[in-house]
């Protein structure tokens, strides 16, 4: 049995369940991204500028849902199964997550002290 076998029986076994999204889980996963989109909705309507912080501002507001967006697609899909060879799922979810948050507290602090002042 070879890998691309492997492969194949594991797709097969990617199904969808919506059963991640009413886990506590995937309600913050859900809450995060509406909240990072609200953020970037109302800092891109009161202006743009060219300045660095609010690029950075712009770009994690917009990074970080994007990346809890495709961790949610792929728990709800179960292709983590296929992620078997490359990496540890829940240690990539962990680090992840830690990552986005760590980015949102900087820019909360950086773009209210530049902006809101």
């Amino acid at each position: 049995m070879g890998i691309l076998d492997q492969i194949k029986t594991t797709m097969s076994q990617a199904v969808f369940t919506p059963s991640t999204l009413m886990s506590g889980r995937g309600g913050l996963h859900m809450a995060q991204i509406l909240m990072s989109l609200v953020t970037f909705i109302i800092s891109a309507l009161k202006g743009s500028s060219s300045h660095t912080y609010w690029n950075y501002a712009m770009f994690t507001w917009s990074f970080c849902p994007l990346i809890t967006l495709v961790i949610t697609l792929v728990e709800m899909f179960c292709l983590d199964k296929l992620l078997v060879f490359c990496m540890d799922w829940p240690d990539f979810t962990t680090g992840m997550a830690m990552s986005s948050a760590l980015m949102t507290v900087s820019v909360a602090i950086t773009y209210a002290n530049f902006y809101c002042v």
